[in-house]
């Protein structure tokens, strides 16, 4: 079985900005790398564990940015449990052609 190594990337502490020409952004926030996992593997106790190591004991809303759709509009999914992790991950590694990095935030509503 092929492993999908991907390498998770918290951003936190920022928040959303819309340009004016309607662009979403996140901004001023800090970055924090995890090392490389299998996606398949991932769960939501991985990202629980991720935003605690990042002095978080809970998120208010965690996304998962997936970089095959580099716009922020549409390429956010709200993870809510596992179900929803994995249903992303799995479209993510099946539409990528590389496994580049992905993202989470934790936002700021």
């Amino acid at each position: 079985m092929e492993e999908d190594i991907y390498v998770p990337v918290l951003h936190y502490e920022g928040r959303f900005d819309r340009s004016n020409d309607g662009v979403l952004s996140y901004l001023d926030g800090n970055v924090k790398r995890f090392r490389p996992m299998d996606i398949d593997l991932l769960l939501l106790s991985d990202l629980e564990g991720f935003v605690k190591e990042v002095g978080f004991g809970k998120w208010e809303k965690l996304l998962w940015h997936d970089l095959a759709d580099p716009k922020l509009d549409t390429g956010l999914h709200e993870i809510k449990d596992d179900a929803d992790l994995n249903e992303t991950t799995y479209n993510q590694a099946s539409k990528s052609t590389s496994n580049s990095s992905n993202c989470t935030y934790r936002s700021h509503s």
